[in-house]
């Protein structure tokens, strides 16, 4: 069953994380590597702060088209910086696309 935010009941992907991997800070989030938030698998998924998983959030304005052009584009040498600017998220959502840190390969 999903929640209202989309997340899965009793925030599965939290229970997931400890069972595996361990504890979370009282003051951390569980970021969705892959863009999931239905997704429990711990390896998609990264501890960070609640700045940085809003700052991450940004990305949400990409889709699969964009994802796909922003590595096409920097597979003939388009800069980070000019991809970020273009697509308007941050340069590390951009050099984590590139590097399927984030929005694996579909």
């Amino acid at each position: 069953m999903i929640d209202r935010d989309g997340y899965g009941r009793q925030q599965a992907h939290r229970v997931i994380w400890k069972k595996y991997k361990g504890e979370i800070p009282e003051d951390m989030h569980l970021d969705h590597l892959c863009e999931n938030r239905k997704c429990v698998n711990p390896e998609h998924l990264e501890i960070v702060t609640p700045a940085e998983n809003v700052r991450r959030s940004n990305s949400a304005k990409l889709n699969w088209k964009s994802v796909g052009e922003i590595r096409s584009l920097s597979s003939k040498g388009t800069e980070g910086k000019m991809l970020a600017q273009m697509y308007g998220v941050s340069e590390g959502i951009i050099s984590q696309i590139i590097n399927n840190k984030r929005w694996g390969v579909a």
